[in-house]
């Protein structure tokens, strides 16, 4: 866990708030780190608002650990949201 708060805090200092959580989702799912990563996701979600894809792989990341712990509607959400903010930012107008 010191490994992960020591690389939010070097990325909240370096980078764009949220840049450096979709990468580090690899990391807590592999460890098992689900609730750990879903409070850094969330607390990225709130610093910014920015539609960009950094902001799409992060609901991506977030749907990805809501459902592996069975937070389907949650999951469902945010997946909903990434999708949306893929299709914006592609400028489609249609899931095909």
């Amino acid at each position: 866990m010191l490994g992960t708060v020591t690389a939010t805090r070097y990325t909240d200092q370096t980078c764009p708030p949220q840049a450096g959580l979709p990468a580090l989702h690899m990391y807590w799912d592999i460890r098992g780190l689900y609730t750990e990563a879903r409070s850094w996701q969330d607390r990225a979600l709130t610093l910014t608002d920015v539609p960009d894809i950094t902001r799409q792989r992060l609901l991506s990341a977030q749907a990805c650990t809501a459902d592996t712990q069975g937070d389907y509607m949650a999951a469902q959400a945010a997946s909903d949201k990434a999708a949306s903010l893929a299709m914006a930012l592609t400028g489609e107008t249609e899931v095909l």
